[in-house]
């Protein structure tokens, strides 16, 4: 599908979706001078939308993301890697608001 239609099918902006393939993100195929977005493309920007909804911020999840695409991770392996970035995000927002006092 196309950039307008993927964007519209997950009802966000061209640009957002421009943004997120800047970023490598979301890494769609090239064609001449159209971009294809396909079922890898839907489930990086639900992964995307996923853990932005839980409080990681972009950079988190283009590392998160890297670890996954270059690592060629097993499931175990992606399972401990995302498991120690969980948790390492979580004790950040937990003691946040601490070190803020």
């Amino acid at each position: 599908m196309k950039i307008g239609a993927f964007a519209k099918h997950n009802k966000t902006s061209i640009d957002t979706i421009r943004h997120y393939m800047a970023l490598d993100l979301i890494v769609p195929e090239k064609s001449n001078a159209q971009y294809h977005f396909d079922a890898t493309s839907q489930n990086d920007f639900d992964e995307i939308t996923q853990l932005k909804s839980i409080g990681f911020t972009l950079a988190e999840i283009h590392t998160l993301m890297l670890f996954r695409r270059i690592g060629k991770l097993t499931g175990y392996d992606k399972r401990i890697t995302y498991n120690s970035y969980f948790e390492n995000k979580l004790n950040t927002v937990t003691l946040e608001p601490l070190l803020l006092r």
